[in-house]
């Protein structure tokens, strides 16, 4: 009895390991290039921070292992509840790299980004 356990257990685990071998081909069509905007404001308790960054890069095509284009030549600016704006300089080290060292965040302030990039607004 016990030998024929072990017989039928080995068996659909052969059936079982063996019968998923089935090559499934996916075709993905590729979207258009999108705009990515990655970044926060921050308000660090007990600190003045008043340097912000956005990360502006390009998408990708999902099955191909490229590293994101960052995106050059914006204009970017946050401006707050109060009228004040603030303009984001692209770095001249990290391009896709926008910051502003004069910015200090205030909790409870609503802010608004702008980019402007290659005749569009977001």
């Amino acid at each position: 009895m016990k030998r024929t356990c072990s017989l039928i257990g080995g068996v659909f685990g052969v059936l079982a390991l063996g019968g998923c071998e089935r090559v499934v081909e996916i075709t993905v069509p590729e979207s258009p290039q999108q705009l990515v905007v990655e970044g926060r404001i921050e308000s660090v308790l007990g600190r003045s921070v008043l340097r912000q960054e956005i990360v502006l890069t390009t998408s990708a095509p999902y099955f191909r292992n490229e590293k994101p284009t960052s995106v050059r030549d914006a204009q970017v600016s946050i401006s707050d509840g109060h009228g004040a704006v603030t303009i984001l300089l692209e770095s001249g080290t990290q391009p896709g790299h926008y910051v502003a060292d004069n910015l200090k965040a205030v909790v409870g302030t609503e802010y608004r980004l702008r980019i402007r990039w290659r005749g569009d607004d977001y």
